[in-house]
């Protein structure tokens, strides 16, 4: 029978050192590196050796030679040199020391990571976390690159240099920035400060527009009582008579294109005593190519305008006869609007049907009649006075 355990022929009789010798019980087909196995309780058989990196497993009751290692487990193994293989699978295991892939890859669908050190580490391909890795802590990290994905949430954490987005977006439901600086923001979204500050340093906030008639609106959406509200805070521990603590300056270009300011509305402080406060609004407006006070209104309510308003009307003038007043008169109690328009004392407004009072001509012309009464009561005492009456 093949590969049994049996005598081998040494003729029709045996001497006492053929007997003994070692020759005399062989396997069938014997060969070196062949072993010895008893494939039941009453027999021996061979089992012929394995080829070169074979290893010897059980398979069936039986020994049997394997080229892989199937359920195999290696119990606090010392595992030392360089291991060469290719699809090794090895499974929860801890290292003692460290482990070194040299300029080769470690790689897997699912590669984990559990509670360990990782230094050094280059990822030529996706790093993916698995949505079960919850809470994975990263400890003063250092990303160089570019960091390509979708749906990253970031604790909170501090940049040692600048963040680059290039073209994409950073977004975000509740984004904060706590601290830094950014250059060049464009927002789609809303932006909810959350009673935080802008804070522009020694230079100005600027809004930038380039839509028609738009520019920096605030919306009151709390549905009270008191609507939206712009503040102006001066904070100041020196404050002195004629500071404008507060103003709106108005800038545009001038005929030749250079920009020129238009308007100013000053806020001056008057008085600066304790308890005895007073300030003044001042408008300037552009008037003949210079920046002309054209009305202060003092804290008192003593309301003054510019007494010169361009034009060579004189008080007296107005009036040049008493019979003015009458037409005057006429015009007023018939409603005549256009006749003081065409007197200057009234101007139409640019749509509707109403009218603008100009109140220095009215002043003016008030004037005149006061002068032009004076005149002819004085002519009539005198004439009063030749009648002997």
């Amino acid at each position: 029978m093949s590969n049994e355990f049996k005598h081998d022929s040494v003729g029709g009789e045996l001497s006492r050192a053929e007997w003994e010798a070692i020759g005399t019980h062989v396997f069938n087909n014997q060969a070196i590196g062949d072993l010895a196995y008893a494939p039941s309780a009453t027999q021996l058989s061979r089992l012929p050796i394995g080829i070169a990196n074979q290893v010897l497993q059980t398979a069936g009751g039986i020994p049997t030679w394997a080229s892989t290692l199937a359920g195999l487990t290696l119990t606090s193994p010392n595992i030392n040199g360089v291991i060469g293989t290719t699809g090794l699978t090895i499974p929860a295991f801890t290292l003692s020391g460290k482990l070194t892939a040299g300029a080769s890859e470690i790689e897997g669908s699912a590669f984990d990571i559990d509670g360990g050190d990782i230094s050094a580490v280059t990822i030529s391909g996706d790093l993916t976390w698995n949505v079960a890795q919850t809470g994975v802590t990263l400890t003063a990290p250092a990303i160089n690159g570019i960091v390509t994905t979708t749906g990253l949430t970031i604790p909170a954490f501090t940049l040692g240099g600048k963040l680059t987005a290039g073209a994409s977006e950073i977004e975000g439901s509740a984004f904060d920035i706590n601290g830094g600086t950014m250059a060049g923001v464009t927002l789609d979204g809303t932006l909810t400060l959350g009673g935080q500050v802008f804070d522009a340093g020694a230079g100005k906030a600027t809004i930038n527009t380039t839509g028609a008639g738009v520019g920096a609106i605030i919306v009151a959406t709390n549905n009270t009582s008191n609507g939206a509200t712009l503040e102006l805070e001066t904070i100041s521990t020196s404050i002195a008579v004629a500071d404008n603590a507060w103003r709106y300056n108005l800038w545009g270009n001038d005929g030749a294109g250079v920009r020129a300011l238009w308007s100013q509305w000053l806020f001056r402080l008057t008085n600066v005593g304790n308890g005895t406060e007073a300030m003044e609004w001042r408008v300037n407006l552009m008037n003949a190519g210079a920046v002309n006070d054209a009305m202060i209104l003092s804290g008192a309510g003593g309301l003054s305008v510019d007494a010169d308003i361009g034009t060579a009307d004189d008080p007296v003038a107005l009036f040049d006869s008493f019979d003015d007043a009458l037409i005057l008169r006429q015009g007023i109690q018939q409603g005549n609007r256009e006749l003081l328009v065409d007197m200057g004392v009234f101007t139409k407004k640019d749509t509707g049907s109403g009218y603008m009072m100009n109140i220095q001509p009215m002043t003016r012309l008030l004037a005149g009649g006061i002068y032009q009464n004076r005149a002819k009561v004085d002519d009539i005492e005198e004439r009063l006075s030749k009648a002997g009456i």
